[in-house]
């Protein structure tokens, strides 16, 4: 660390930056442990830190009585002069952090957003607008508030912290079944279960699912959430087929921004095979449905639809930055 020796620590190293003329070596705390750090007392100079506690034995400088955060915990001068700046920050907080260069300096993000990269930009996508916020250090030269629809939330330790100005949209999604399921065949089983043939799909029940036609508008994609109790589910764009499922017990996603006007003009329709109760396959006790009395079920439950948002913020002028999360 800059010349000073580590013999030990109870924390989790994260990553390191030169930034503002000094290094910045970042470690998150695992929940449960107190972070402590062990020095060799012959590489040292001194460790300034106004709330940390500072013991020694055996050649040992212990640092204690760390509390994670996005300060600098404190800071370590080594025998020849060199200083490291330590910030350790909690878990979740190095569960959302990102590493990007843009205009020649290396940057530390936080946010409960996905991120990516690109040509110095900062792109966030959430699938809340609470989430589209974000806190960077250091805080880049040019002025950020120009380059998106952002409001100053003040700071945080090192960290300057921006939210997001983006309006809420509700995608209404209408559906309903035009054709009943009739019984299915018992699986088929040669070594193990075998997906059912092609032509069993003619007793598959179906509906029909509408949206607004400006559903991508404003927004990055907007994912169709299909809660659902059946064997297999087929999603049709008229009759081209787009995706299918698996049924599992969970909510099948399928993600809109893949369809081409022409299929929007479609419309799309779902397909639902009948999961017979005696279906020689494993689920978690959890997502065996209740079955009716013919010991079959091919039900839809609801469907909704939930927009992602996208945000995209210039931190500088790389065309090829390194990327990092």
């Amino acid at each position: 660390m800059g010349g000073s020796l580590l013999k030990y620590a109870t924390a989790q190293p994260l990553l390191k930056i030169e930034a503002q003329g000094a290094s910045y070596l970042f470690f998150f705390a695992t929940p449960g442990i107190a972070p402590e750090f062990a020095f060799a007392d012959a590489t040292l100079r001194s460790i300034d830190g106004g709330a940390v506690t500072i013991s020694h034995a055996k050649g040992l400088t212990y640092v204690g009585g760390v509390q994670p955060g996005t300060e600098v915990a404190f800071a370590v001068t080594c025998s020849s002069g060199a200083v490291t700046r330590v910030v350790v920050l909690t878990q979740a907080q190095a569960e959302n952090c990102w590493t990007t260069t843009s205009a020649g300096q290396q940057r530390v993000i936080l946010t409960p957003a996905d991120v990516y990269f690109d040509q110095g930009q900062l792109h966030l996508l959430s699938r809340t607008v609470k989430d589209l916020h974000f806190s960077v250090f250091p805080r880049p030269q040019r002025d950020l508030l120009a380059s998106a629809q952002l409001q100053r939330a003040g700071t945080d330790g090192l960290f300057e912290n921006y939210t997001v100005q983006a309006a809420e949209k509700t995608v209404a999604v209408k559906w309903e079944r035009v054709r009943r399921a009739s019984a299915v065949p018992p699986v088929n089983v040669k070594r193990v279960a075998e997906a059912p043939a092609e032509a069993e799909f003619k007793d598959a029940g179906e509906w029909l699912i509408s949206l607004p036609k400006d559903s991508l508008i404003g927004v990055n994609d907007v994912f169709l959430r299909i809660v659902y109790a059946g064997d297999i589910a087929r999603m049709y764009s008229g009759k081209e087929l787009i995706t299918d499922d698996f049924y599992k017990g969970t909510t099948w996603e399928i993600g809109l921004d893949r369809l081409s006007p022409e299929q929007w003009a479609e419309g799309l329709r779902l397909e639902i095979l009948p999961l017979r109760k005696d279906a020689p396959i494993y689920l978690p006790q959890s997502a065996w449905p209740q079955f009716a009395s013919d010991g079959q079920i091919s039900e839809v439950k609801s469907i909704t639809a939930e927009p992602e948002y996208e945000i995209s913020v210039q931190l500088g002028s790389d065309k090829s930055p390194d990327i990092g999360k």
